[in-house]
């Protein structure tokens, strides 16, 4: 893999981790271990939220759908060169689609309230 193509998906990753953690925070989620708050769904039960996730996560989709199939493109494109090359460019865009579902929903689903 030539090394510009490692800076992307490195610089790919980092956006998308910046991105995705700013837009999936939760009001009060900084009082995490504080007095009997152990998790983020202790946090909404103690604290009135304004659960913006319906808005936030399709924008932050939104955002990264171009660079998400550019990577797709390039993954489907290379699997006949390298094999290698094509497994990162798949496993990035996955890891990318996990954390976004974990951040936005996921991590919600043990909580009593409807996760929506």
């Amino acid at each position: 893999m030539k090394i510009i193509n490692i800076l992307a998906c490195i610089t790919f990753i980092l956006f998308s981790m910046g991105l995705i953690g700013c837009l999936s925070t939760v009001d009060y989620e900084w009082t995490i271990g504080e007095e009997g708050i152990s998790s983020v769904c202790d946090v909404v039960a103690s604290f009135v939220i304004d659960d913006d996730r319906i808005l936030t996560a399709p924008l932050c989709l939104f955002f990264l759908l171009p660079f998400v199939l550019i990577f797709a493109i390039k993954g489907i494109k290379a699997f006949s060169v390298s094999k290698l090359k094509s497994f990162s460019y798949v496993l990035v865009v996955g890891l990318t689609a996990g954390y976004w579902y974990w951040m936005f929903f996921g991590r919600f689903t043990e909580c009593s309230f409807a996760a929506y």
